[in-house]
């Protein structure tokens, strides 16, 4: 049993870890500012601290709760809206992190795991990305810069303070329980949002040739354990997703076919920041914690898909 510190713990990921560790008798707290988050997702048996994990005045009230591990999982997470205030966007996704770091040192906190992001690697033209093929002048927006600074500092505090960094680079994460409201955020929750509400025509930005690597709620949760229990050491990236690529088109005509709508697709233009494709090479990963994601796209969005119709029904 350990001491917990979930930052975004809020939010779709960070409130499911939660109730997984807690389901496991780890003592878990949660520092978010419910910009994205919402108070009721987060577990009872959690203790809660409104705010933001760069304040560090908030970060001091946990000095005697003795923390033992810190999954970093808080900021805004969308490319696109990282251009409306990219001072901001740095500020939760990269001086959080130093200032976590800074914590870390001040109180003998050695283990930290941090929600990078696909973006690090821009707009790849060769599939699948190795966790070494980064290209800084191929990020596509500022988010993905700020994403893989916090990788680097992350390096440079475990390699001048002993801090032990495990960075996973999350590809699509999807499932119940995400924020269906925020539609410039999650495309498959998008997508069904859009296609639910009974727009006709939908316009979706971007071809529907684009494509992305799907990886269940569930799936990450049980890679996110088992990492947790191999307890390592030193300073770590892994890629996260499944190794596999399903295109825009797809995502919605499993969409569609689920509900048994036929709306009319029309595209247009582009989102701001984004880019065409993604797909992960796990072999790193998988070697490490024998674990291959067992839900196929197709049959994670069409449960996700009928969790969200009942949702709405009810």
């Amino acid at each position: 049993m350990a001491n917990i510190l979930i930052t975004g713990g809020a939010g779709f990921i960070g409130s499911n870890l939660a109730k997984l560790l807690l389901a496991k008798d780890h003592r878990v707290y949660i520092i978010d500012d419910l910009s994205t988050g919402s108070i009721i997702n987060i577990p009872e048996r959690a203790v809660f601290y409104e705010g933001k994990t760069e304040d560090k005045k908030l970060l001091n009230k946990l000095i005697d709760k003795n923390i033992e591990i810190i999954f970093h999982f808080s900021g805004q997470s969308s490319g696109e809206i990282s251009f409306d205030d990219p001072l901001e966007d740095l500020s939760c996704n990269t001086a959080s992190t130093l200032a976590l770091c800074d914590f870390m040192i001040e109180n003998d906190i050695k283990k930290i795991f941090y929600a990078s992001s696909v973006c690090v690697y821009g707009d790849p033209k060769e599939f699948p990305s190795k966790e070494k093929d980064i290209r800084a002048e191929k990020i596509k927006g500022f988010y993905g810069i700020g994403k893989l600074a916090s990788e680097n500092y992350l390096r440079l505090y475990h390699e001048n303070y002993g801090i032990d960094a495990t960075c996973l680079r999350l590809f699509t994460i999807y499932g119940p329980g995400q924020n269906m409201s925020n539609l410039r955020q999650g495309m498959v929750s998008i997508f069904m949002e859009l296609i639910m509400s009974g727009e006709n025509p939908i316009v979706i930005r971007g071809s529907l040739d684009r494509f992305r690597d799907l990886l269940n709620i569930d799936d990450l949760l049980e890679i996110l354990s088992r990492l947790l229990e191999l307890d390592l050491n030193g300073y770590h990236i892994f890629n996260v997703g499944t190794g596999h690529k399903t295109t825009v088109g797809e995502i919605i005509q499993l969409i569609c076919k689920t509900l048994n709508m036929n709306p009319t697709i029309l595209t247009k233009g582009n989102t701001l920041g984004d880019f065409f494709g993604a797909q992960a090479d796990i072999k790193k990963l998988t070697d490490l914690i024998n674990f291959v994601p067992q839900i196929s796209a197709r049959d994670g969005i069409t449960s996700y898909v009928k969790w969200y119709r009942d949702i709405r029904e009810s």
